[in-house]
């Protein structure tokens, strides 16, 4: 395993991630290949602005070729659904919501959109709808979900529905401007489920090996939500997992979360997190 280039790996441990793992990577001597950072940093919740921004670092500073091209096919297909969000189809509209989910006007065409929007200062969101009303032929007929499938062509199934969607998509922006989040309905264009996929041997998808500094019951903050939480995973548990993994491509990033208490006021609850938003208290 190559170890990760020394800009990237300073670049990553200058995140604002958890100061516990820092130190414990630090401590521990832990190495991450460049392509595991990208990994980690792809499906960290930072805004989209910012993960684009430091995938676009590691894609300038990696030797990994396989890992470049990844990177290349991420972006290329980012934008085509950014450009598709804002495309002009027949029957659709556009929403702008705040915050809130109140909406602020629904308008023909993108540009008119975020014209309206020039002189807030707040989050709000576009979203594009198509009408549904009797009469009216809708731009996009049916929709599809992706599921993961080990027996599958890329490891992805996808369950088709027949129903036209009355949402296509959604721009999330912050207070600047700049997009915090998007999402679109899945694509029926073939390059773009390509790189899609659920498949493991993608950056995206892949299961990373990670240092675990918690022990069962020790006390944890979320940085995301600021709650204070139990961890409910040994570690005898979590690294039985990291063995399983390494032999095994069914696992992927998700499998890297490690599992937790809280009480919501309605009882004890579980949830998953992932180590890096955790901060020992």
């Amino acid at each position: 395993m190559k170890q990760s280039s020394k800009e990237i790996q300073k670049m990553f441990m200058s995140m604002p991630i958890s100061e516990t793992m820092k130190n414990y990577i630090r401590h521990t001597g832990w190495q991450f290949t460049d392509s595991h950072i990208a990994t980690l940093l792809y499906n960290f919740p930072f805004p989209y602005f910012v993960t684009r921004e430091l995938l676009e670092a590691i894609h300038d500073n990696t030797e990994d070729e396989t890992l470049k091209k990844q990177l290349e096919q991420r972006f290329e297909v980012d934008d085509l659904k950014l450009e598709w969000l804002k495309q002009s189809m027949k029957n659709t509209v556009f929403t702008v919501k705040s915050f809130d989910l109140s909406e602020m006007g629904t308008f023909d065409d993108y540009d008119s959109a975020m014209e309206s929007v020039k002189d807030f200062n707040d989050e709000f969101s576009i979203e594009k709808t198509q009408v549904l009303s009797e009469g009216a032929e809708p731009s996009v007929q049916g929709h599809s979900f992706p599921l993961r499938n080990m027996d599958a062509e890329n490891q992805t199934d996808f369950w088709d529905f027949d129903s036209a969607p009355e949402t296509l998509g959604a721009i999330y922006f912050n207070e600047e401007k700049l997009i915090h989040r998007f999402w679109t309905i899945t694509s029926d264009n073939e390059y773009i489920r390509k790189v899609d996929n659920l498949d493991s041997s993608r950056f995206e998808n892949a299961f990373v090996p990670l240092p675990n500094p918690f022990e069962k019951g020790d006390k944890v903050q979320r940085l995301s939500t600021g709650e204070t939480v139990v961890i409910n995973t040994s570690k005898e548990q979590f690294n039985d997992t990291i063995a399983r993994a390494e032999k095994n491509a069914a696992y992927d990033y998700n499998d890297t979360y490690i599992s937790f208490k809280y009480n919501d006021g309605e009882g004890e609850k579980d949830d998953l997190a992932c180590l890096f938003e955790l901060e020992r208290v």
